[in-house]
């Protein structure tokens, strides 16, 4: 806090998240006080008209050698689950995750719709698998941690630079022995 009485830093240390502790910084600066602008809190234009983003253009259907890093206590299903490709995984092992004795690594071999939609945010939670922001049924996607050179955080780029993360909805999820596509399904294991 300054001599004005304004705060100039946030300090935030969070309980362990994925098996971290979280500390979060913020410093200000050129801070007003005061009330704020009438269109302040008014939608933004991307959450106005690209919310939740439009799928990509597919080019047919992508095979997908991918990994999670899990629990044993958590289920052996992509259904509402995140993975990533092997660059895209390293990055969450590497700046989220971390490894102790009780997680695994699995690799998954998918095939999936290439219009990829809106990436999603999966947890397992409660004894189950659930996801927030996913667009439907189309296959998630976007570049780790959302960064890298893609435009929509990688969702339609290669991600060549930062790897790809990958999110799976359950009610895309094709029944045993189904090809994708059938009854608009968009992907199997």
């Amino acid at each position: 806090v300054a001599a004005d009485g304004v705060p100039r830093e946030f300090n935030m240390t969070t309980g362990i998240a994925y098996k971290a502790v979280s500390v979060i910084r913020y410093t200000f600066s050129n801070p007003r006080v005061g009330a704020p602008s009438e269109g302040v809190f008014e939608p933004s234009e991307a959450c106005s008209s690209k919310y939740p983003m439009p799928a990509c253009v597919g080019n047919g259907t992508q095979a997908l050698s991918l990994y999670r890093v899990h629990s044993k206590a958590e289920p052996y299903s992509l259904a509402n689950r995140n993975v990533g490709d092997a660059l895209g995984d390293m990055a969450f092992f590497c700046d989220i995750a971390g490894m102790d004795a009780t997680q695994l690594v699995t690799r998954w071999a998918v095939e999936a719709d290439s219009a990829w939609g809106q990436y999603a945010f999966c947890l397992y939670q409660g004894g189950k698998n659930l996801c927030w922001g996913h667009t439907g049924k189309h296959v998630g996607r976007e570049s780790a941690l959302g960064l890298g050179a893609g435009a929509a955080q990688g969702q339609c780029s290669s991600n060549e630079d930062t790897g790809t993360w990958i999110s799976f909805p359950d009610i895309g999820e094709c029944p045993a022995g189904a090809a994708v596509g059938t009854e608009g399904c968009t992907w199997r294991a």
